[in-house]
């Protein structure tokens, strides 16, 4: 079972979230540059399609680290973040367009959130610390009580106003709120 808890917070990380979406905007545009379309027969007709193809490989994402990593003022781990993000609205845009769902244009993400990983958050007690600038700035939300769950396997993503906590559990006795 999957439940989904939303948590406001009082925090001024605007600026934080839109350097985070135009980092993030800036992966998808350099991803969809380096597209190859392939034109296939469709079976039976007389009719062809375009199919992409983008690079996925190591030196790739090395490369864009790289690029993105240079003029960032936040957490080294925000780009990691960003760059899975990125690849990870590449594929699902890439599965929707081969089903004929999207169009053949470039992915834009408009509204700003940060998608944090699991390695990025630490659990102390009934707090969740999750760092933004390396050794200088935390962010810090009791909880209260929310996950009793022995399992790791939960998410979070930041927006303006609220944190929002997924988690997977056994049964509706696990969780407390």
């Amino acid at each position: 079972m999957l439940k989904t808890f939303s948590l406001r917070h009082n925090l001024n990380i605007k600026a934080f979230l839109y350097a985070y979406l135009a980092i993030l905007n800036g992966m998808i545009r350099d991803i969809w540059s380096t597209i190859e379309w392939k034109e296939w027969r469709i079976p039976g007709k007389k009719q062809k399609r375009l199919f992409p193809n983008y690079r996925k490989d190591n030196a790739f994402k090395r490369a864009l680290r790289d690029k993105y990593l240079k003029d960032w003022e936040y957490a080294a781990h925000w780009v990691d973040s960003a760059l899975k993000t990125a690849f990870s609205i590449m594929r699902s845009w890439k599965k929707n367009y081969n089903k004929g769902k999207r169009k053949r244009r470039c992915p834009i993400v408009k509204r700003p959130f940060v998608r944090v990983k699991q390695t990025l958050m630490k659990r102390e007690g009934e707090r969740l610390r999750i760092t933004i600038k390396a050794t200088r700035v935390r962010l810090y939300r009791f909880i209260k009580a929310l996950f009793q769950v022995k399992r790791s396997d939960w998410r979070a993503h930041i927006d303006d106003d609220a944190y929002l906590l997924a988690g997977r559990g056994g049964s509706e006795r696990e969780w407390r709120v």
